[in-house]
Protein backbone atom coordinates (compact mmCIF):
# COMPACT_ATOMS: atom_id res chain seq x y z
CA UNK A 1 0.00 0.00 0.00
CA UNK A 2 2.70 2.51 0.65
CA UNK A 3 4.26 1.71 -2.43
CA UNK A 4 1.03 2.44 -4.12
CA UNK A 5 0.79 5.40 -2.55
CA UNK A 6 4.29 6.62 -3.21
CA UNK A 7 3.78 5.66 -7.16
CA UNK A 8 1.00 8.19 -6.80
CA UNK A 9 2.69 10.74 -5.25
CA UNK A 10 5.70 10.02 -7.74
CA UNK A 11 3.34 10.72 -11.22
CA UNK A 12 1.46 13.88 -9.42
CA UNK A 13 4.96 15.41 -9.20
CA UNK A 14 5.96 14.14 -12.90
CA UNK A 15 2.94 16.00 -14.27
CA UNK A 16 3.34 18.80 -12.26
CA UNK A 17 6.78 18.94 -13.83
CA UNK A 18 5.88 18.21 -17.02
CA UNK A 19 2.96 20.87 -16.62
CA UNK A 20 5.62 23.36 -15.89
CA UNK A 21 7.60 22.66 -18.44
CA UNK A 22 4.44 23.05 -21.19
CA UNK A 23 3.32 26.28 -19.54
CA UNK A 24 7.22 28.14 -19.39
CA UNK A 25 7.72 26.79 -22.87
CA UNK A 26 4.08 28.31 -24.41
CA UNK A 27 5.25 31.79 -22.49
CA UNK A 28 8.68 31.89 -24.22
CA UNK A 29 6.31 31.32 -27.16
CA UNK A 30 3.84 33.62 -26.41
CA UNK A 31 6.90 36.22 -25.58
CA UNK A 32 8.43 35.80 -28.83
CA UNK A 33 5.40 36.34 -30.89
CA UNK A 34 4.27 39.36 -28.85
CA UNK A 35 7.72 40.70 -29.79
CA UNK A 36 7.98 39.82 -33.27
CA UNK A 37 4.28 41.49 -33.45
CA UNK A 38 5.56 44.50 -31.55
CA UNK A 39 8.27 44.89 -34.30
CA UNK A 40 5.91 44.48 -37.11
CA UNK A 41 3.84 47.82 -35.89
CA UNK A 42 6.65 49.71 -35.22
CA UNK A 43 7.60 48.97 -39.30
CA UNK A 44 4.32 49.97 -40.47
CA UNK A 45 3.78 53.09 -37.98
CA UNK A 46 6.94 53.86 -39.93
CA UNK A 47 6.01 53.52 -43.29
CA UNK A 48 2.48 55.04 -42.50
CA UNK A 49 4.35 58.06 -41.42
CA UNK A 50 6.34 58.04 -44.45
CA UNK A 51 3.54 57.65 -46.72
CA UNK A 52 2.40 60.38 -45.29
CA UNK A 53 4.32 61.89 -45.50
CA UNK A 54 5.18 61.39 -49.29
CA UNK A 55 0.67 61.93 -50.14
CA UNK A 56 1.65 65.65 -48.45
CA UNK A 57 4.57 65.77 -50.71
CA UNK A 58 2.53 65.06 -53.83
CA UNK A 59 -0.54 66.91 -52.90
CA UNK A 60 1.94 70.21 -52.39
CA UNK A 61 3.33 69.54 -55.74
CA UNK A 62 -0.06 69.29 -57.39
CA UNK A 63 -0.95 72.56 -55.53
CA UNK A 64 1.96 74.26 -57.54
CA UNK A 65 1.01 72.70 -60.75
CA UNK A 66 -2.79 73.69 -60.40
CA UNK A 67 -1.29 77.39 -59.73
CA UNK A 68 1.26 76.96 -62.78
CA UNK A 69 -1.26 76.24 -65.38
CA UNK A 70 -3.96 78.46 -64.25
CA UNK A 71 -1.53 81.14 -64.77
CA UNK A 72 -0.75 79.57 -68.42
CA UNK A 73 -4.06 79.32 -69.22
CA UNK A 74 -4.73 82.99 -67.88
CA UNK A 75 -1.67 83.83 -70.20
CA UNK A 76 -2.77 82.13 -72.98
CA UNK A 77 -6.24 84.27 -72.86
CA UNK A 78 -4.91 87.55 -72.25
CA UNK A 79 -3.07 87.33 -75.70
CA UNK A 80 -5.51 85.84 -77.89
CA UNK A 81 -7.88 88.79 -76.28
CA UNK A 82 -5.12 90.95 -77.04
CA UNK A 83 -5.51 89.63 -80.98
CA UNK A 84 -9.19 90.24 -80.68
CA UNK A 85 -9.55 93.76 -79.52
CA UNK A 86 -10.39 95.62 -82.49
CA UNK A 87 -12.59 92.37 -83.34
CA UNK A 88 -16.76 92.26 -83.44
CA UNK A 89 -18.82 89.14 -83.20
CA UNK A 90 -21.97 89.52 -85.02
CA UNK A 91 -24.71 86.79 -84.69
CA UNK A 92 -27.69 85.64 -86.40
CA UNK A 93 -27.00 86.66 -89.85
CA UNK A 94 -27.82 83.46 -91.83
CA UNK A 95 -25.37 81.97 -94.51
CA UNK A 96 -25.88 82.17 -97.71
CA UNK A 97 -23.59 81.21 -100.94
CA UNK A 98 -21.67 83.57 -102.42
CA UNK A 99 -22.76 85.80 -99.66
CA UNK A 100 -21.06 89.43 -99.15
CA UNK A 101 -20.60 90.26 -95.90
CA UNK A 102 -18.89 93.50 -96.54
CA UNK A 103 -22.34 94.91 -97.99
CA UNK A 104 -23.78 93.15 -94.94
CA UNK A 105 -21.37 95.19 -92.45
CA UNK A 106 -22.51 98.10 -94.30
CA UNK A 107 -26.31 97.13 -93.85
CA UNK A 108 -25.73 96.52 -90.09
CA UNK A 109 -23.89 99.98 -89.89
CA UNK A 110 -26.58 101.68 -91.63
CA UNK A 111 -29.04 100.35 -89.28
CA UNK A 112 -27.50 101.28 -86.58
CA UNK A 113 -27.04 104.96 -87.76
CA UNK A 114 -23.85 104.69 -88.17
CA UNK A 115 -21.56 106.00 -90.95
CA UNK A 116 -19.19 103.42 -92.86
CA UNK A 117 -16.58 103.16 -95.00
CA UNK A 118 -14.61 99.87 -96.44
CA UNK A 119 -11.16 101.18 -95.27
CA UNK A 120 -12.50 100.68 -91.96
CA UNK A 121 -12.71 96.87 -92.10
CA UNK A 122 -9.06 94.71 -91.83
CA UNK A 123 -10.82 91.50 -92.24
CA UNK A 124 -14.23 89.99 -92.52
CA UNK A 125 -15.23 86.36 -92.41
CA UNK A 126 -17.84 83.20 -90.87
CA UNK A 127 -16.03 81.54 -87.65
CA UNK A 128 -16.34 78.01 -87.67
CA UNK A 129 -18.30 77.19 -84.43
CA UNK A 130 -16.96 74.62 -82.44
CA UNK A 131 -19.50 72.45 -80.97
CA UNK A 132 -18.15 73.39 -77.31
CA UNK A 133 -19.37 77.09 -78.25
CA UNK A 134 -22.57 77.33 -76.58
CA UNK A 135 -22.17 80.66 -74.87
CA UNK A 136 -24.05 81.96 -77.61
CA UNK A 137 -27.18 79.59 -77.88
CA UNK A 138 -29.85 82.54 -79.61
CA UNK A 139 -29.00 81.06 -82.83
CA UNK A 140 -27.93 78.16 -84.28
CA UNK A 141 -26.07 80.90 -87.64
CA UNK A 142 -22.39 80.61 -87.79
CA UNK A 143 -21.45 84.24 -86.49
CA UNK A 144 -19.26 86.84 -88.69
CA UNK A 145 -16.14 87.80 -87.29
CA UNK A 146 -15.42 91.60 -88.35
CA UNK A 147 -11.98 92.83 -87.63
CA UNK A 148 -11.59 96.70 -87.74
CA UNK A 149 -8.66 99.16 -88.19
CA UNK A 150 -9.02 100.64 -85.01
CA UNK A 151 -10.36 99.79 -81.43
CA UNK A 152 -12.21 103.17 -81.46
CA UNK A 153 -14.75 102.24 -84.83
CA UNK A 154 -15.19 98.62 -83.26
CA UNK A 155 -16.23 100.32 -79.88
CA UNK A 156 -18.66 102.51 -81.79
CA UNK A 157 -20.41 99.53 -83.22
CA UNK A 158 -21.04 97.95 -79.59
CA UNK A 159 -22.15 101.35 -78.02
CA UNK A 160 -24.51 101.72 -80.76
CA UNK A 161 -25.45 98.27 -80.68
CA UNK A 162 -26.28 98.42 -76.63
CA UNK A 163 -28.43 101.32 -77.50
CA UNK A 164 -30.64 100.06 -79.86
CA UNK A 165 -33.34 97.10 -78.96
CA UNK A 166 -33.07 94.73 -81.88
CA UNK A 167 -31.61 94.75 -85.24
CA UNK A 168 -33.24 92.25 -87.85
CA UNK A 169 -31.31 89.89 -90.50
CA UNK A 170 -33.83 91.68 -93.59
CA UNK A 171 -31.87 94.94 -91.76
CA UNK A 172 -28.57 93.41 -93.60
CA UNK A 173 -30.10 91.73 -97.08
CA UNK A 174 -33.73 91.78 -97.72
CA UNK A 175 -33.88 88.60 -99.00
CA UNK A 176 -33.00 86.44 -95.75
CA UNK A 177 -34.72 85.14 -93.38
CA UNK A 178 -35.88 87.28 -90.46
CA UNK A 179 -33.86 86.64 -86.96
CA UNK A 180 -32.49 89.04 -84.76
CA UNK A 181 -29.00 89.97 -85.16
CA UNK A 182 -26.58 90.41 -81.86
CA UNK A 183 -23.65 92.24 -81.81
CA UNK A 184 -20.72 91.54 -79.53
CA UNK A 185 -17.41 91.52 -78.33
CA UNK A 186 -15.44 88.91 -79.98
CA UNK A 187 -14.70 87.20 -76.87
CA UNK A 188 -12.06 83.53 -76.28
CA UNK A 189 -14.43 80.33 -74.99
CA UNK A 190 -12.36 81.21 -71.67
CA UNK A 191 -14.02 84.62 -71.50
CA UNK A 192 -17.37 83.31 -72.50
CA UNK A 193 -17.50 80.33 -70.61
CA UNK A 194 -16.48 83.28 -67.49
CA UNK A 195 -18.76 85.38 -68.15
CA UNK A 196 -21.80 82.37 -68.02
CA UNK A 197 -20.67 81.63 -64.59
CA UNK A 198 -20.61 85.17 -63.04
CA UNK A 199 -23.84 85.94 -65.07
CA UNK A 200 -24.90 82.73 -63.28
CA UNK A 201 -23.49 84.31 -59.56
CA UNK A 202 -26.06 87.57 -60.74
CA UNK A 203 -29.11 85.12 -61.46
CA UNK A 204 -28.36 83.54 -57.91
CA UNK A 205 -28.28 87.07 -56.44
CA UNK A 206 -24.70 86.42 -54.99
CA UNK A 207 -23.58 89.24 -57.00
CA UNK A 208 -25.61 92.61 -58.02
CA UNK A 209 -24.45 93.00 -61.10
CA UNK A 210 -21.55 91.91 -63.92
CA UNK A 211 -20.48 93.30 -66.54
CA UNK A 212 -18.03 93.64 -69.96
CA UNK A 213 -15.29 96.13 -71.23
CA UNK A 214 -13.10 96.14 -73.36
CA UNK A 215 -12.70 92.44 -73.27
CA UNK A 216 -12.71 92.43 -69.41
CA UNK A 217 -14.94 91.18 -66.68
CA UNK A 218 -15.89 93.29 -64.20
CA UNK A 219 -17.94 92.53 -60.87
CA UNK A 220 -19.35 94.40 -57.75
CA UNK A 221 -19.39 92.79 -54.65
CA UNK A 222 -22.23 95.58 -53.36
CA UNK A 223 -24.00 97.52 -55.92
CA UNK A 224 -22.18 100.74 -54.59
CA UNK A 225 -18.99 98.51 -54.17
CA UNK A 226 -15.83 98.86 -56.15
CA UNK A 227 -15.46 97.45 -59.96
CA UNK A 228 -13.36 94.03 -59.60
CA UNK A 229 -11.60 92.94 -62.38
CA UNK A 230 -12.04 88.94 -62.70
CA UNK A 231 -9.98 86.98 -64.63
CA UNK A 232 -10.36 83.64 -64.10
CA UNK A 233 -13.14 80.93 -62.37
CA UNK A 234 -10.77 80.74 -59.67
CA UNK A 235 -11.66 84.74 -58.69
CA UNK A 236 -14.73 83.50 -59.41
CA UNK A 237 -14.96 80.94 -57.01
CA UNK A 238 -12.61 83.02 -54.14
CA UNK A 239 -15.07 86.11 -54.89
CA UNK A 240 -18.78 83.75 -54.08
CA UNK A 241 -17.16 81.84 -50.95
CA UNK A 242 -16.64 85.03 -49.77
CA UNK A 243 -19.42 86.88 -50.33
CA UNK A 244 -23.04 86.35 -48.86
CA UNK A 245 -26.24 87.02 -51.06
CA UNK A 246 -26.69 90.54 -51.55
CA UNK A 247 -29.83 93.20 -51.56
CA UNK A 248 -30.21 94.83 -55.46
Amino acid sequence: RLFAVFAVMLSFVLVTVLLCACFYSSSATVGLDFAQLQASCKVLREKTFYLKYKFQELKDENEKIAYRVRNLRQYVNDIESYYRIENLEILGVPKRKHEDLIGILRNISCALGLPFDDSQVSAIWRKHRASSDNYYKKTETNSIIVRFVSRKTRNKFIKRARQKIVIYSKSCLPQLPESEIYINEHLTNAKKSLIKAAKLLEEENKIPYAWLKDGQLYVRKTPDGKAIKIKSHHDLELLSSVNTKVQR
